[in-house]
C-alpha cells in the first residue's frame, strides 16, 4: 500500500502540535509522529486529500505560520520506527504498557504488551492514559464491554485482563482489526469480537453492553452517542476521551438526559469524562 507523508512545521510548535493531533485524527491518517518543528502524518495515498487537509488548516490554523510538504512513500516499517521510539507507559504503579522488545516488570504490575504496527491507542496520548487511569478503578467482574475506535486493542485487552465477562472491539480501519488480532493474542486473553466497521455495526449486534469505552474525538462522538446510549444497560459506564477539556460540555449535553456524571479527569488539556446510565 503506498503512503503519503505530510510533514507540518507551524509556530509556536509545542502549542500547535496537540491541536494538529486532535483535527488532523478526524482525517484518514492512520499514524503520526511528533517532531520538534510539529507534526508527520501518514495517510494511505488513495485516501489522502490535500484539499481537505488544507481546509482543516485553513479553518482552524488562520494566521498561524505553518510550512506544510507532503511526499510519496512506500509501506513504512512501523515497527523497526517504534522500536527506535518507544518507551514503556507506566499508568501509576498500576499498569505497564510496553513493546515486546521491553523487559517485563519483576515486581508483578499489570502488563499490556503491544507492536502497534500502523494502529493509532499506545498509552501515550493523553487520552489513552486517563482512560486505563479510570479503568484501573473500576469493577469489572462478569461486565460486557464495548470499545470503540479500538485501535491496537490497549483498552479492550486490558478489560480482558481485569476480568471483563466479554469484550467487543471495533475499529473503521483494517489495519488496526489486524493489530488488534496480534496483540490480543499476544497477551493471551480472549475478546469475543474484533470487528472492522463504525457505530452502525452495532445495529448488527445481539447485545447491550454494561460498559462502553469511546475514546475517538469529539465530532464522531457527539454524532454517534445516541448509538452509544441505545446499547448502554441501565447503570452501565460510559467512558469517554479524545477530546479537550473545553469540550467537555459538548459531551455531556449530547450525553444528557439519561446519563449522570461520576467523574471528569484531564491531562496535558485532554479530557476523560465517565458518564453512568441513569
Amino acid at each position: 500500500m503506498k503512503y503519503t507523508r505530510v510533514t507540518i512545521h507551524l509556530e509556536p510548535a509545542e502549542a500547535g502540535r496537540e491541536l494538529l493531533l486532535a483535527w488532523l485524527s478526524e482525517l484518514p491518517f492512520d499514524s503520526f509522529e511528533e517532531i520538534p518543528e510539529g507534526l508527520i502524518a501518514y495517510a494511505p495515498s488513495e485516501v489522502f486529500s490535500r484539499v481537505a487537509l488544507d481546509d482543516v488548516l485553513a479553518q482552524h490554523f488562520e494566521g498561524w505560520p505553518i510550512e506544510v510538504r507532503e511526499e510519496a512513500v512506500p509501506e513504512v516499517n512501523w515497527n523497526e520506527g517504534w522500536e527506535k521510539n518507544f518507551a514503556p507507559v507506566q499508568v501509576g504503579d498500576r499498569l505497564l504498557i510496553r513493546a515486546p522488545f521491553h523487559p517485563p516488570s519483576q515486581d508483578g504490575t499489570l502488563e499490556v504488551e503491544i507492536t502497534p504496527r500502523m494502529s493509532f491507542g499506545t498509552g501515550h496520548h493523553a487520552t489513552t492514559w486517563l482512560i486505563c487511569d479510570e479503568m484501573l478503578n473500576m469493577d469489572w467482574q462478569g461486565k460486557d464491554v464495548l470499545d470503540m475506535g479500538a485501535g491496537t486493542g490497549v483498552l479492550a485487552i486490558l478489560a480482558a485482563k481485569l476480568g471483563a465477562a466479554s469484550v467487543t472491539a471495533i475499529d473503521i480501519d483494517a489495519w488496526s482489526v489486524d493489530n488488534m488480532k496480534d496483540n490480543v493474542a499476544r497477551n493471551g486473553v480472549t475478546v469475543s469480537a474484533i470487528l472492522q466497521g463504525d457505530a452502525q455495526t452495532l445495529s448488527r449486534l445481539p447485545v447491550d453492553f454494561d460498559v462502553v469505552i469511546a475514546n475517538i474525538n469529539r465530532n464522531v462522538l457527539t454524532a454517534d452517542m445516541d448509538v452509544y446510549l441505545a446499547h448502554l444497560r441501565p447503570g452501565g459506564s460510559l467512558l469517554l476521551s479524545g477530546f479537550f477539556e473545553r469540550d467537555a460540555p459538548v459531551l455531556l449535553e449530547a450525553a444528557r438526559p439519561g446519563m449522570e456524571l461520576l467523574r471528569q479527569a484531564t491531562r496535558d488539556e485532554w479530557c476523560m469524562l465517565h458518564l453512568r446510565s441513569r
